[in-house]
């Protein structure tokens, strides 16, 4: 088994990231859709763990304008404002820590 290593999140790994996501987050869920928003928005910010070809873990960053949390499963769309932070969704599945 090699060590899980994180990479660059491309649209292809949605699908995976979304099982990830569903199991880690039962009671937060957030479509597809949702989240190839945050990733479409701020790809620097969009990293899955991989570990012998599986992907085990992500992590979404993406920017939000100070004191305006975005709600859960909505599209962000681009701050306005060039004060922002990042707010993060970060899972691992499967006794996988990255």
């Amino acid at each position: 088994m090699t060590p899980p290593r994180w990479r660059p999140m491309r649209a292809d790994d949605l699908p995976a990231v979304k099982i990830v996501s569903d199991a880690v987050h039962r009671d937060l869920p957030e479509r597809i859709e949702i989240l190839d928003d945050k990733r479409a928005l701020f790809p620097d910010g969009a990293f899955v763990l991989e570990q012998d070809g599986a992907l085990v873990g992500y992590a979404l960053a993406h920017p939000f304008p100070l004191g305006a949390l975005p709600a859960l499963d909505t599209t962000i769309g681009a701050p306005a404002a060039a004060d922002f932070a990042r707010t993060w969704r970060c899972a691992t599945h499967g006794g996988h820590a990255g």
